[in-house]
């Protein structure tokens, strides 16, 4: 649709769009945050994305950027620039967000299990058949150039084996201090 400056105060972070298999890491969260402090803004970083909010003209629900926007919190910032796409299927919407987290510094690669969320997930809501084929090109279509095929073949079989269960989503709490701690603190 367009790449647009959004204030933050109009973009929306649904646990269910998270693709990691922990809702915010705190250090990941800290490190994004001194690499602005150093930086800047990262040119080379790809853009966040987001998708319109059903019902809304202002409001943007995050596809990617989750642990971006709770530093972008704890810094202040008020606007930030976007990619709005509109999605052909949910299935192209978890592809997407996955793609988008293979991005640069300060990187955090997703784990085997943020893979193995997804496509369990995946599964749980029907975008994909419970059917070793449909999970085994779902596990290569996400990781693939950011994961090695030995790796790929480990999200397979972990993804079999958890095929048909809730595979939940974990909230990480910092212990620290101050009030640049971001909404994620076990001292408030």
């Amino acid at each position: 649709m367009g790449r647009y400056i959004i204030p933050l105060t109009n973009m929306r972070w649904l646990t269910d769009n998270q693709p990691r298999d922990k809702t915010n890491d705190v250090d990941h969260v800290t490190a994004i945050k001194q690499r602005y402090d150093i930086i800047g803004i990262d040119v080379t970083s790809p853009v966040p994305i987001g998708q319109m909010s059903k019902g809304s003209k202002y409001i943007v629900d995050m596809i990617s950027a989750f642990h971006r926007g709770q530093a972008w919190q704890m810094l202040g910032q008020a606007f930030y620039i976007v990619d709005i796409y509109s999605f052909d299927s949910p299935l192209a919407k978890r592809i997407a967000r996955n793609h988008v987290n293979h991005q640069g510094n300060p990187s955090q690669s997703q784990t085997i299990n943020d893979y193995v969320k997804e496509i369990v997930n995946a599964i749980e809501s029907k975008e994909i058949p419970n059917d070793e084929i449909e999970i085994r090109n779902l596990a290569s279509l996400l990781a693939n150039g950011d994961k090695t095929p030995t790796q790929i073949e480990k999200i397979t079989k972990k993804a079999i084996a958890l095929a048909g269960s809730t595979y939940p989503n974990f909230q990480t709490y910092s212990s620290q201090t101050g009030s640049k701690t971001g909404d994620h603190t076990l001292q408030k």
